[in-house]
């Protein structure tokens, strides 16, 4: 049986945020750079946690699903609706890692990685949505 359980969810937040706080002691004065580094972590970061979700199969964590839902749709069920959120939010890493590495070599500002990351952050999460349990 599935036992509900938010303690992995807090976790992984508490760890998030204070590593995104340590950044801000790094040695690196290039605010383009931080700024990748950072969007790059949290990246990382949120695909971590979907293979956390589908691990656990705690899918319940995701917003529009409640723990009944998930208990009363099986294992085989939540691993699968857990694999399309870790295979969208891979993707969406892996193309901003390319982006920021390209916009980095070419020394383009940070505010076009912003709008970048925003973009493919937000239609990642959009698209999510149409996942039904």
């Amino acid at each position: 049986m599935l036992k509900k359980s938010y303690l992995g969810f807090w976790i992984w937040t508490i760890v998030y945020i204070a590593a995104v706080m340590c950044m801000a002691y790094l040695p690196i004065h290039n605010t383009d750079i931080l700024v990748r580094i950072i969007f790059n972590f949290t990246n990382i970061a949120i695909t971590a946690l979907t293979i956390i979700m589908f691990i656990n199969e705690k899918i319940y964590w995701y917003n529009g699903i409640s723990y009944e839902q998930a208990v009363s749709a099986g294992s085989d069920r939540r691993k699968a609706y857990a694999l399309k959120h870790v295979k969208v939010f891979g993707t969406a890493t892996l193309i901003y890692l390319i982006i920021s590495l390209i916009t980095g070599l070419l020394n383009i500002s940070f505010w076009v990685d912003t709008l970048i990351y925003t973009l493919i952050i937000v239609i990642a999460a959009v698209s999510t949505m149409k996942f039904n349990l």
